[in-house]
């Protein structure tokens, strides 16, 4: 979040029945960790998005203003010395982030099997089907299809695509080849091994 963060105090009920009642004025988060959590969050409460949850943990330490809280990872909220009032408070109880480790050198992973790409598709009708079919004939699993707007070019867009698939597969080869018939832009992001079950 750039700038000042301006707050005024939430007028919320008391709490009843001894329970401790805790005023927030400001709720630091980032924008994914707000709609997890959003329908827990009283009705009253002014929230703020951040780019990171650990950064806005960080900035409630720094201001050490009592009223403010962030919503963050426990272990964020200890390093920083910030006392955790709830935990998992995540609406899907399956909820996981996932980290990308970049770097120039190749490290052993283990075998590839999944790869991104990235591809715009032709202004044609039937385009994006066209670009997908490839994959599908050859039994390749499409994990992620997301689309982004492109860059210096209004109202085009972007499709980010995972597949299960290294990209030296043969099946895959012979499909990217079908799938550049139908694209303005194809690249391969890279192939590396997929993420087992989440920790």
């Amino acid at each position: 979040m750039s700038g000042d963060v301006s707050a005024r105090a939430a007028e919320m009920p008391p709490v009843r029945n001894g329970a401790a009642a805790f005023i927030f004025v400001t709720i630091l988060l980032d924008m994914f960790a707000l709609g997890v959590i959003l329908p827990v969050l009283p009705k009253l409460v002014e929230s703020f998005v951040d780019n990171d949850t650990a950064g806005a943990a960080r900035m409630i330490a720094e201001s050490g203003n009592r009223e403010d809280a962030a919503i963050a990872s426990v272990e964020a909220g200890v390093n920083l010395g910030l006392a955790v009032l709830a935990e998992r408070i995540q609406t899907e109880k399956e909820n996981f982030t996932k980290f990308a480790a970049i770097g120039i050198e190749q490290v052993d992973l283990g075998q590839a099997d999944k790869t991104s790409l990235v591809m715009a598709v032709l202004d044609n009708p039937g385009s994006l089907l066209a670009s997908l079919q490839p994959f599908a004939e050859r039994g390749i699993n499409l994990h992620k299809l997301e689309s982004r707007p492109r860059r210096g070019k209004a109202f085009e867009y972007v499709f980010y695509v995972d597949l299960m698939a290294a990209a030296d597969d043969p099946d895959v080869e012979a499909a990217l080849k079908e799938v550049a018939q139908h694209t303005s832009l194809l690249r391969v992001l890279g192939s590396y091994r997929s993420a087992g079950d989440p920790v």
